[in-house]
């Protein structure tokens, strides 16, 4: 699979909800997902939270934005987020900025920046926010619940895939992310075939891509990564946030 058409898998279904993205996204995705790739790399790029991780990735490791590995590093995770990120990761809040991101925030979290960031989507969406550069998504735990990538074993299979998954949970130290639980997911765009017992990832509802061994070992470390570092971040911000998370295990 090339990065455009994995990248396409995770973002239609903020395309399809406009939340983010531009108004032609659904469609040239779909197309990417069949091999027509020209107008998904045009329209990924306007995509307001998701391109700026995606630059940087790319200028810190010497490659595309839209190479697969730097795709696979941003929403799931892999090797290439073994760096430091602190200095990149202000470079990302400026480029946030210019999407839409309010500089009062901006400011703020760079203020707040734990020792450990990661351009990575599980974070962005527990440190900056979902819904924190367009304003289309109010950040809520239900959004953040829907928008963090899940990941979990397919329990039953029919028009919709029956997952024993992770979620996020209010906990006595804020937010936090418990599992495996149950949940219905849709078959997202491209899924193709799974078998009861295959790992899924999901976003928003939707089961969009049959993880690996290797790639179920990343997401449940790179998560557990992510949530120790935002709560790290909250603890200490001033206000402090409304969505303080608390650590997690990196068990699947």
């Amino acid at each position: 699979m090339n990065g455009v058409a994995l990248c396409s898998r995770f973002s239609l279904p903020t395309a399809d909800r406009r939340f983010c993205g531009p108004a032609t996204a659904p469609g040239s995705l779909r197309d990417a997902l069949r091999g027509k790739a020209a107008r998904a790399r045009q329209d990924l790029r306007r995509f307001e939270a998701l391109f700026p991780y995606l630059e940087v990735i790319a200028e810190e490791t010497g490659k595309d934005p839209l190479d697969e590995e730097v795709i696979e590093a941003y929403w799931i995770g892999n090797s290439l987020l073994e760096r430091d990120w602190r200095p990149g990761f202000l470079e990302i809040l400026r480029r946030l900025e210019k999407r839409g991101l309010p500089r009062t925030i901006g400011e703020r979290l760079a203020q707040s920046l734990p020792p450990r960031p990661l351009p990575y989507h599980t974070f962005h969406v527990l440190f900056v926010g979902v819904g924190a550069v367009t304003g289309h998504v109010p950040t809520t735990l239900r959004n953040m619940r829907e928008c963090c990538i899940g990941w979990g074993r397919v329990a039953r299979l029919g028009e919709r895939i029956e997952v024993d998954t992770m979620g996020l949970c209010r906990t006595p130290a804020g937010v936090g992310v418990t599992g495996p639980r149950s949940c219905v997911l849709n078959r997202g765009e491209g899924l193709g075939d799974v078998a009861v017992g295959d790992v899924v990832a999901s976003h928003w509802g939707e089961a969009v891509l049959r993880l690996t061994e290797t790639q179920v070992r990343s997401v449940a470390r790179f998560t557990a990564t992510a949530v120790a570092s935002a709560n790290e971040a909250a603890a200490c911000a001033a206000p402090p946030s409304l969505y303080r998370v608390a650590p997690i295990s990196s068990s699947t």
